[in-house]
């Protein structure tokens, strides 16, 4: 082809997208992108995406100029600032609500009232992303949370799906995975293998992916891989259904999640997944003391386990055929103490309010009944919890230092 030709090929290619552009506009029409891949992280948000979310809650979503479901932020720390990183996944990350109504935001505006905190400007930056589990959120702190030098790491711990997340066996090679070789935590990059994956990930491939707030046209492409992507999740949805603990319908059952986490002993698969996640948490804890923060964790589970009626909750035990459903929270507990973290668990919390008010803290109009995530009064109760817990921990240390200075 000569050069001429080539021109107004090129030229005729330009001509159309602009033409699309315009169409598209003057129609209203966009195709949300949220997601790029990541050679690192897997896939993380796209800077200042933005658009609707109707999975469960229909809100409009925005990421900041950092990729964060939060509002616009400074790297730099104020000089007088108490800063707070949160990390997790969609729970954190919330789409289902407004920005204000998020775990983080509630937790923000709670601390400021803080007494031991007078003064200084509280800011609680939201490093969640759905999807993660808590390979990626230590990847998370290592490659951009600990940049925005945090006082305090918040890691928001799901054990609906997050123990699987973590184990290449159970989730399989969709994202990064620490694998536990002869004691030692190796990572598994293998997610990012093949020609596509390379590409996608490339400079170029994420640059391509980044154009997707601005142009219509690269909205409808990635859309319409996105589409592919769903329909092979479904397909393994519908798997997870079939091979669940208990029955699909059953009164607490949702896709996507693992009811079997609640039996005890653990299957081998999950004790081998539970015991590379402890391992990751303890690394991600030594992580943040050396980068000079401190970590509270913060454990939740599924909708069922705080629901308002306690017969339901037992029906659901009694079908999964185990005693009641508090066997990850007594493992993870009892972790924590023997490490040493900061534990706060959210679910004795969470299920107090449900049964004083008989009202759900998960779940929404037109949703999973009393299931998915959290809604506006989840979040509230676990941010007050929170905001409440740190608020205790940072004026005993005031209060300790201050004893020091005197003796």
């Amino acid at each position: 082809m000569s050069r001429a030709n080539l021109a107004l090929v090129l030229a005729a290619v330009a001509v159309s997208i602009a033409l699309f552009e315009a169409a598209a506009r003057l129609l209203g029409l966009s195709w949300t992108v949220f997601y790029r891949p990541d050679p690192v992280l897997g896939e993380v948000p796209i800077p200042r995406a933005e658009g609707w979310d109707r999975s469960e809650n229909p809100v409009y979503v925005r990421f900041n100029a950092f990729g964060m479901r939060d509002r616009p932020r400074s790297q730099n720390r104020p000089r007088d600032g108490f800063r707070i990183a949160l990390l997790g996944d969609s729970y954190v990350e919330a789409k289902q609500v407004e920005l204000e109504a998020t775990v983080g935001a509630v937790l923000e505006r709670e601390l400021a009232r803080c007494p031991a905190l007078a003064g200084r400007t509280v800011e609680v930056l939201n490093f969640g992303v759905a999807g993660y589990g808590t390979t990626q959120e230590l990847l998370m702190f290592e490659e951009r949370a600990r940049h925005f030098a945090p006082d305090l790491v918040v890691l928001a711990f799901f054990w609906g799906n997050d123990v699987r997340n973590n184990s290449i066996e159970l989730q399989g090679p969709s994202k990064p995975h620490f694998i536990d070789r002869d004691g030692e935590l190796l990572l598994d990059r293998s997610f990012a293998k093949g020609l596509g994956n390379a590409l996608r990930m490339s400079a170029l491939g994420r640059a391509f992916y980044e154009l997707a707030p601005d142009l219509r046209s690269v909205q409808l492409i990635l859309a319409a891989a996105r589409a592919q992507r769903e329909r092979e999740m479904a397909a393994r949805r519908a798997e997870e259904e079939r091979t669940a603990a208990v029955r699909a319908g059953t009164p607490g059952f949702e896709p996507g999640l693992d009811h079997q986490i609640y039996i005890e002993p653990p299957l081998p698969v999950w004790e081998r997944a539970w015991i590379l996640t402890e391992k990751i948490l303890a690394r991600l804890a030594a992580r943040v003391r050396e980068s000079g923060a401190d970590l509270v964790l913060a454990s939740f589970g599924a909708g069922i386990e705080v629901h308002p009626d306690a017969a339901v909750r037992n029906a659901f035990a009694a079908a999964l055929g185990v005693r009641d459903l508090e066997a990850p929270a007594r493992r993870l507990a009892a972790f924590a103490a023997r490490e040493g973290i900061d534990h706060l668990p959210l679910v004795p919390l969470l299920r107090a309010y449900a049964e004083e008010t008989g009202r759900c803290v998960h779940g929404f109009l037109g949703a999973t009944p009393c299931g998915g995530h959290w809604n506006e009064e989840g979040h509230r109760v676990a941010g007050t919890a929170l905001s409440t817990h740190i608020c205790e921990r940072v004026s005993m240390r005031e209060r300790l230092a201050g004893r020091g200075a005197k003796s």
